[in-house]
């Protein structure tokens, strides 16, 4: 009996639910094509955002410069203690790409920080960058308010780049994303560029400063045994210092795949934006009238007793 009871209770409600959804149809469709009509506009001025990506395959930490620091057995036959550098290089100009170091240095300088800071929009009819004109007035070519510091820059350069690493092999994955397509190709390029630049600048100078401790120690040293030594260290590190000198884009990385400019957009999906928004507004517009009439039942029976 109870159980008969509980569902003529469930079929009576469901009832009234439905009997108050049928009568509050007209609120509900104009709820729905209220939040329909709110999310088409934000899908459609919703700016488009374009991902620039780059293949790389890291070069051998062995051929490095900085590996063959410290790395001959000679070292340990005159008594020098060099630190091994046994890290893979590519490793470590991941970590740097992801430095505020190398963005202020080496990023930061060589772009345009209103196109990182204050971009709008895209024109792509007219290829014309659009900007904000509450952060940036582009006619007098001044910061509405303060001009963002390198820190602030560097929050933001950190949210569109992405950098991914195959587990299951040794290429690596750098991408860029931009409202630009073109600007999203020039930046990658000037990161694989700057980055490979800067490893070796770090090569060269550890091993001149090398060089000059080998030097140095040459003149003190009185041995000819320990002098023949010396000069074969030096001799290595001559060739590595040419290596390093050789002006080169793919010192620690070459391009697989090398960026392009993209031609389509990876942002908004404008359409299931509008499905996901319609569906919302829907369910909106059913909670909100059926919490309208359940308080103003509520506020009847109040009334009554």
């Amino acid at each position: 009996m109870q159980d008969s009871h509980k569902t003529v209770n469930a079929d009576e409600t469901l009832a009234e639910i439905i009997s108050i959804i049928w009568n509050s149809k007209l609120l509900i469709i104009s709820i729905t094509f209220i939040g329909i009509f709110i999310t088409l506009f934000l899908a459609i001025y919703t700016p488009n955002i374009y991902k620039s990506t780059a293949v790389l395959l890291p070069i051998s930490s062995d051929n490095s410069l900085s590996s063959k620091i410290g790395a001959s057995p000679l070292t340990s036959l005159v008594g020098i203690s060099i630190p091994s550098n046994t890290a893979d290089k590519s490793q470590e100009a991941i970590r740097r790409l992801n430095s505020l170091d190398f963005f202020s240095k080496s990023f930061l300088p060589e772009i345009n920080l209103k196109d990182l800071m204050a971009l709008k929009r895209w024109d792509a009819d007219n290829n014309i960058l659009i900007y904000n004109s509450k952060i940036y007035d582009y006619n007098k070519n001044v910061w509405i308010k303060n001009k963002p510091s390198s820190q602030e820059a560097f929050e933001v350069y950190k949210q569109i780049i992405n950098i991914k690493e195959d587990t299951k092999t040794p290429f690596i994955e750098i991408s860029i994303n931009h409202l630009s397509p073109l600007l999203a190709k020039e930046w990658l390029e000037i990161i694989i560029k700057n980055i490979n630049e800067s490893i070796r600048s770090y090569d060269e100078k550890a091993t001149l400063d090398y060089l000059n401790f080998l030097s140095n120690y040459y003149e003190n040293s009185k041995k000819q045994s320990m002098r023949e030594v010396i000069s074969k260290l030096q001799e290595s590190q001559m060739q590595s210092l040419m290596m390093a000198s050789r002006k080169s884009n793919d010192y620690v990385f070459k391009f697989i795949d090398p960026p392009v400019v993209p031609e389509f957009k990876i942002w908004p999906n404008r359409f299931i934006i509008v499905c996901i928004g319609s569906i919302l507004s829907f369910v909106i517009a059913l909670l909100l009238v059926l919490v309208i009439n359940y308080r103003h039942n509520l506020t009847k029976k109040l009334v009554k007793q």
